[in-house]
């Protein structure tokens, strides 16, 4: 059982379609907070085994796993997001500084929305630090959430005209938003990519 719940967390991370990049600058990492602001939205590929697992049960763009909501207020940067750990010892929505998101990320994505004021994301998002996360996926109940539904919720309370496409997935018998609602959606644009493995960036001009 408990392999197929982990399966089932897995599951709720799925595919990203991938981006066309024109006129491309190489940087570093460091650079990123040249770049990012309030309220863009943060992808990750972590060194887990879940998360190459999560990245393979992608169709195309197999770059991450995971996503947050980023947070600037006096020159610190902070990721806000949820995601289930298998100790359960922090399976809720949290706050914590950017380079720390970072830390096990061999690929990085910054996604900025094109309809919405980034501080108010931000602010909305700091409301759910706290919020249990959602082993069963059921984007009914808010008294519980996964890491893309965190997305959905804070997005919904600013504009309810942006939506985020879900896909049915026959082993929860339930449809849930894959980051690929974010990576492949004509609300945002990526301004920002980045893989460990060949120490190089893409930015967007």
């Amino acid at each position: 059982m408990k392999s197929i719940l982990i399966l089932l967390v897995i599951l709720c991370f799925s595919s990203c379609a991938h981006m066309q990049r024109t006129d491309k600058t190489q940087t570093e990492l460091s650079q990123i907070f040249e770049i990012i602001q309030d309220g863009d939205f943060i992808t990750r590929l972590g060194n887990k085994i879940w998360s190459r697992i999560i990245k393979n049960l992608n169709e195309e763009d197999k770059r991450f796993s995971h996503v947050g909501i980023v947070r600037v207020r006096d020159d610190e940067y902070t990721v806000i997001h949820v995601a289930g750990t298998i100790s359960f010892r922090r399976d809720y929505v949290r706050e914590e500084p950017l380079l720390d998101f970072l830390k096990i990320a061999s690929n990085v994505g910054v996604f900025r929305t094109n309809d919405a004021d980034g501080s108010k994301i931000s602010d909305k998002a700091i409301e759910y630090v706290g919020v249990p996360y959602d082993w069963s996926l059921d984007m009914l109940d808010d008294s519980r959430i996964y890491c893309t539904e965190l997305i959905y919720l804070v997005l919904k309370r600013i504009d309810p005209s942006i939506n985020l496409n879900t896909i049915y997935v026959p082993l929860f018998r339930k449809e849930i938003i894959p980051i690929e609602a974010i990576s492949n959606s004509e609300h945002f644009t990526e301004v920002f990519f980045y893989n460990r493995e060949r120490r190089r960036m893409f930015r967007e001009k």
